[in-house]
């Protein structure tokens, strides 16, 4: 007993360190020109949001950012991210677009019960792994057996946490193929344009993915099921309203802060974009800004 009330001190005192830390980087990053400094300190993980000015000045939109600390595991995730859009000239296109195409119609922020921006970017991917044939292939599962044969270190790294209240280090399977020249052309059966992927991906998610029951996983390289993962009940923390597993920490659902609510409001822009692309819209009306003001969820 005395060893447990130790570790939670031991935790209690991190959350306080990194807060402290978190709010701190927010001021200096205030006084250095930063725009639109938004510290979250007491999130899952802490961040400091921001917009880096442009720097020929002239009040342009910026770049938007997430500054975070001790998340090695982040690193390796950005990796993956990374050798999937090397693997096709049509991966950075569709992904920037999404994104665009959520933050515009006012559904890409996690706080207030919508999806991240990194969760976009997950689905986008599970799409072209979808298609038929598949433009990118699953990067976790290629020489997974070889690998596995010779005990690859990647599959049990251990790795620091940005989370404070957690250990101070955990072992994650962080193998993927990363010998992405070897895997260039995997696509190049599937001729889909830009704007065919884009048109494939509303109408999955719209009309075809069953998200009531099925969980997208990039690590598959498929839909898994919520029972696979136990998310079929919702918990008041983890709604599983809409499950997309993250890709190295497995045991999170990236979508589990959407609600009732809020899926609706996702499920709608998502059958506006395929009214619009399939009904001979612009990609200037599919990005048309929201104007109005979306609830929050609960």
């Amino acid at each position: 007993p005395g060893h447990a009330r130790d570790r939670r001190g031991d935790k209690e005192r991190r959350k306080r360190q990194v807060a402290s830390f978190v709010k701190r980087v927010s001021e200096v990053l205030q006084r250095a020109g930063m725009r639109d400094v938004k510290a979250l300190p007491h999130a899952r993980v802490p961040i400091v949001k921001l917009v880096v000015p442009d720097a020929a000045g002239g009040g342009g939109a910026g770049m938007a950012c997430d500054l975070c600390i001790n998340n090695e595991l982040a690193c390796t995730n950005t990796e993956l991210l990374r050798a999937y859009s090397d693997l096709d000239w049509r991966v950075r296109p569709v992904v920037l677009a999404v994104k665009a195409w959520a933050k515009r119609r006012g559904i890409a922020d996690a706080y207030r019960g919508y999806l991240s921006s990194y969760s976009y970017c997950l689905l986008a991917i599970q799409a072209m792994q979808l298609m038929e044939p598949p433009i990118l292939p699953c990067l976790q599962e290629l020489g997974r057996e070889e690998a596995v044969r010779c005990a690859h270190p990647s599959l049990r790294q251990r790795v620091g946490s940005a989370k404070p209240d957690a250990e101070t280090g955990r072992t994650y399977d962080c193998y993927f193929c990363r010998d992405v020249r070897a895997l260039q052309g995997f696509g190049e059966r599937n001729e889909a344009s830009v704007g065919d992927v884009l048109a494939w991906f509303f109408r999955l998610y719209a009309q075809v993915f069953p998200l009531e029951h099925m969980v997208v996983s990039v690590r598959s390289g498929r839909p898994i099921t919520k029972e696979s993962k136990a998310w079929q009940i919702p918990q008041q923390r983890n709604r599983h309203v809409i499950c997309i597993e993250d890709p190295l920490e497995t045991e999170v659902d990236l979508g589990r802060y959407v609600d009732e609510t809020t899926i609706c409001d996702i499920k709608a822009e998502l059958e506006r974009a395929v009214r619009v692309l399939f009904g001979g819209g612009s990609l200037d009306e599919l990005l048309a800004e929201y104007d109005q003001a979306r609830p929050q969820a609960a």
